[in-house]
Formats: structure tokens, C-alpha cells, sequence
């Protein structure tokens, strides 16, 4: 007997669905060695004294754990794809979509694409992301298989909420120069590139005589230019009288 779920298209995952793949393993290898790493932490800094100390040690360990990859740089989010378009038109769908993800933790966000069909699943921390991609990955909503991605965050380098400038390579060909480092030297341009070959074949074309550009063979045809010959010159332009106003009477 069919359920209300599997009649309006909502799939319970089978064992094949929620097999992991090679990321999902990777991706929870990584959290499960943070989380350990946590919990030695923790308890040996109760221990010691040396909190800095350890505090060191952990962090390194940390990274080591995790294939150099900081906690912080781990995946908070997910995007899903293939959404079935009646999501993002039906609020009972909708609803039902986002109870299916909240399972897995708190506070959960979500950003909606209807234009690509896809949804931004932001969550907690990484634990709830490796949980609901290994959940949720090819479960059928509303009969279509949904894909799930780790998308990676944005870290940038540059701590400024400004643009810099560009690099000065050509600030010192002004004149008069600016003040040059040591040792710079201006750039020596290359001489033109003249093609002769261009210039005697333009050289040798002429009005009303046909230029061989490829002799013709028994597969392909030639190929030939014909210039075109200047126009006839055009007599004396007619100079037209102008009307002569009429005398006032």
C-alpha cells in the first residue's frame, strides 16, 4: 500500500541511494579527526598547564588529520540540483523540501535559484553537511532524482574591503620620468615588422590586369585577383540658375 509520500513523488532513499561515495568517505574521515582532535584537545588542556603548548600541538595535529586542510576551510554548505520545478512554485513542496534537509541540524539555510534549478543548503558546521550529503544524495522528490554537491568556500587573501592598485610597471615612462628604482632601464622597442613579400605583390597589382595568387592543379581550381579599375571621371557638375525673386510692384 502506497504511502502519502510516495504518492505525491517524496521517495524514501534506498540502500544503493545512500551508499557514500569516495568524497562523502573523505569528507568524513576529515570531520571524524576534528572531532577527535577536539576532544584531545579539550582534555589535555584541562590536564596541563601549558595550554598554549598544547593548544600548538593540536592545531598541528589538526591539519595533518584532515590532508592539510584547516577546519575552517571545511564545506558549511551544499547545493542540490536537478530540483523538481513545482519546489519552487508550491509552498507545500517547498516546506516539505526544507523539513526533508532541517533533519540534520538547526538552522538551516536555504537560497533558492529557480532560474538553474538549484538550491543553496547552508548549515552549522561541516558535521551536518557530511550527514546530509550522505542522506540526501540521488533521493527522488517528487519522482526526480536530486544531486548534491560540497560547495567550497570563498577564502580570500587580501583583508581589505577595497580594491588596490594595479602594479606601477609603467609609471617611470613619463616625462620627465618619475624617480626610477635602481637598476631600471626602459624597455627597447622592436623594429616594425615590414613584410616585402606584401608590399612587391600589392606593388605589381594594377588596374584591369589579373594577379595569380595559387596556380590551379587537377583537384583544385586557382586562385586570382582581379583589381578593380577606377571609375569614370565625371563631367563638369551643372550649375543651376536660381530663381530670381519677383520686383515688388
Amino acid at each position: 500500500m502506497k504511502s502519502e509520500d510516495d504518492e505525491a513523488g517524496w521517495r524514501q532513499p534506498s540502500e544503493n541511494d545512500n551508499k557514500p561515495s569516495a568524497d562523502d568517505i573523505n569528507m568524513a574521515a576529515a570531520v571524524a579527526s576534528l572531532q577527535r582532535e577536539h576532544l584531545e584537545y579539550r582534555n589535555t588542556s584541562n590536564k596541563s598547564e601549558g595550554g598554549g603548548q598544547s593548544a600548538g600541538l593540536s592545531a598541528g595535529s589538526r591539519r595533518q588529520s584532515t590532508g592539510d586542510i584547516p577546519y575552517e576551510d571545511l564545506p558549511r554548505a551544499l547545493i542540490a540540483t536537478n530540483i523538481p520545478e513545482v519546489v519552487f512554485t508550491d509552498a507545500a513542496k517547498k516546506k516539505a523540501f526544507e523539513d526533508l534537509f532541517c533533519a540534520f541540524g538547526e538552522n538551516v539555510h536555504f537560497v533558492y535559484l529557480p532560474s538553474f534549478r538549484r538550491v543553496r543548503v547552508g548549515y552549522e558546521n561541516p558535521e551536518q553537511v557530511v550527514r546530509a550529503r550522505i542522506g540526501m544524495h540521488q533521493r527522488e522528490i517528487c519522482g526526480q532524482p536530486i544531486k548534491l554537491f560540497f560547495l567550497q568556500p570563498v577564502k580570500f587573501n587580501n583583508s581589505s574591503s577595497t580594491l588596490e592598485l594595479p602594479e606601477p610597471t609603467k609609471q617611470y615612462l613619463l616625462s620627465p620620468p618619475a624617480s626610477p628604482p635602481v637598476g631600471w632601464e626602459p624597455v627597447k622597442e622592436s623594429e616594425p615588422v615590414i613584410d616585402y613579400d606584401v608590399l612587391a605583390a600589392l606593388a605589381n597589382l594594377a588596374p584591369g590586369q589579373v594577379h595569380e595568387l595559387h596556380a590551379p592543379d587537377d583537384n583544385k581550381p586557382g586562385i586570382f585577383v582581379l583589381p578593380c579599375e577606377d571609375p569614370p571621371q565625371k563631367g563638369p557638375k551643372m550649375k543651376i540658375q536660381h530663381t530670381r525673386r519677383p520686383e515688388p510692384s
